[in-house]
């Protein structure tokens, strides 16, 4: 009795949670029927972008999201702090602004890391939080994003950039 009253319990929680269906769609692999995700009938409509953003298009494109993944993928590799280094996080209480530091104490190797949430631009006081006076960019969303940094970067908006401090 008490298991059946368990499944029945079980059942009616699961009726209750809200399907996940509107916030995924067929991958898009191509700019092909379906996406190139099936060549059957996808029972979630494919996306009506698909034959402008599709994989086949970013593997494409050096300014993809891919081809970006792929920078930090190599960055990971190659900066040891990234893997090996102690998380620091900095201005815990800014909703808008999440910026921590990666350190390796035994050696002199530290990354800023600031990213922007936000649709807005920006004024982002670092030399708030950070002593060093120079750090040289290693990658960021924007091209045009600073070199170096001082006192104060101006954040674009979504803007995420990986110093490294000296």
């Amino acid at each position: 009795m008490v298991l059946r009253q368990q499944s029945d319990t079980s059942r009616s929680s699961l009726k209750k949670q809200k399907p996940r269906d509107n916030s995924r769609t067929p991958m898009q692999w191509n700019t092909e029927k379906n996406a190139g995700f099936t060549d059957g009938e996808p029972w979630i409509a494919v996306n009506d972008n698909y034959k402008t953003i599709n994989a086949e298009a970013a593997v494409k494109d050096p300014e993809s999201v891919f081809f970006y993944y792929k920078k930090l993928v190599q960055l990971r590799h190659e900066v040891p702090v990234i893997t090996d280094g102690v998380y620091k996080l900095l201005d815990a209480d800014n909703e808008k602004v999440y910026t921590y530091l990666r350190l390796r104490k035994n050696e002199d190797e530290t990354l800023l890391v600031i990213c922007n949430f936000t649709k807005e631009t920006i004024d982002y006081p670092v030399g708030d939080f950070v002593e060093a006076t120079q750090g040289t960019l290693l990658i960021s969303n924007y091209d045009d994003a600073p070199q170096q940094y001082a006192d104060a970067i101006e954040l674009k908006p979504y803007g995420a950039y990986v110093y490294e401090i000296k």
